[in-house]
């Protein structure tokens, strides 16, 4: 687990596809956020969420991210998939597809997760296990 990884949400736009007080309740987001840590650079995402209650629901999403990672300059797309309940929010971010980052970031793969407590502080913290094919 790498410390002092962590991400801040700069941007949200939420577009809603029913009733915003009918459940389950469909949106789509646009959003940015900013990376520090291990990754450092800025994100664009877009997801589809379903709210199946006031308090929960689950989002799937594709973000994708120019920055440098350990170093090397590029960019790359994570898949997520998360669920939050109340505040807490759980997540699990996979590189798309092998091979799918740019510059030196061409040969990454890997997995970035996060549990955060949105009541607690803007910024999230994560943890990403990576590794970069240089070859």
């Amino acid at each position: 687990m790498q410390n002092g990884n962590s991400f801040a949400n700069t941007s949200w736009s939420e577009r809603f596809y029913t009733a915003q007080n009918a459940l389950p309740r469909l949106s789509t987001v646009e959003a940015t956020n900013t990376f520090s840590g291990v990754i450092s650079g800025e994100s664009v995402l877009r997801y589809v969420m379903i709210y199946t209650s006031e308090e929960a629901g689950v989002f799937t999403g594709l973000q994708t991210i120019t920055a440098a990672v350990d170093g090397q300059l590029g960019s790359f797309t994570l898949r997520e998939d998360g669920s939050w309940q109340g505040m807490r929010i759980r997540s699990t971010m996979t590189v798309v597809v092998e091979g799918s980052g740019t510059g030196a970031l061409s040969g990454i793969s890997g997995t970035a997760r996060y549990t955060h407590d949105s009541g607690e502080s803007p910024a999230c913290p994560y943890t990403f296990d990576f590794t970069l094919d240089r070859g």
